[in-house]
């Protein structure tokens, strides 16, 4: 599965600096030092920790197939509140809300297709209002893009069209780290 990472964190905002450490902890690397998430924890429960290091304390959002695993991790962390929403929209706008009222980085999660879409409105009134929203969306297997399977569409395209800075494609376990640094920056 692949992994969408768009961000409406302004720039020049101070909640925008990424507090991620300048290297990995030693749970997260192997004996050489580089980063090696699959032997020591579940990619998406690198993601609930890495937000909780960021002071995330709620993620809204809608449950679908390609972001189970994360919204399981996000579930069962025990600094991570789930907010489950009936429809990303209202996810995206409740993360914007909270950006607005607490000046801190603000979560949202939706799944492939119409899920991802749906965030827009939220990500693009969080944009305009200049705070901090991540937005990480899910995606079909890699070799099922461009195939017509059920749910494709080409989200970084999307976003960036609707004016987001930052929407990238996670290719790799090994890229998540550097992205979500990125992302936050």
């Amino acid at each position: 599965r692949r992994l969408f990472v768009h961000s409406a964190v302004p720039r020049e905002h101070p909640s925008s600096r990424p507090r991620f450490p300048s290297h990995p902890t030693p749970s997260m690397s192997n004996p050489s030092g580089s980063v090696d998430i699959s032997v020591s924890r579940r990619v998406a429960d690198f993601i609930a920790e890495s937000l909780v290091s960021q002071g995330v304390t709620a993620v809204y959002g809608g449950h679908g197939g390609s972001v189970i695993p994360l919204v399981n991790a996000i579930s069962s962390h025990p600094r991570l509140r789930w907010v489950y929403m009936r429809n990303e929209q209202a996810a995206s706008l409740a993360a914007s809300a909270e950006a607005k009222l607490t000046g801190r980085l603000a979560v949202c999660v939706a799944t492939s297709g119409p899920g991802a879409s749906h965030l827009t409105t939220g990500l693009i009134d969080a944009l305009q209002d200049r705070v901090p929203v991540l937005a990480i969306t899910g995606m079909k297997a890699t070799r099922a893009v461009d195939l017509s399977e059920f749910q494709a569409i080409h989200q970084e395209e999307l976003f960036r069209a609707a004016g987001l800075p930052f929407s990238k494609v996670v290719m790799s376990q090994d890229a998540v780290p550097a992205m979500l640094r990125n992302a936050i920056a």
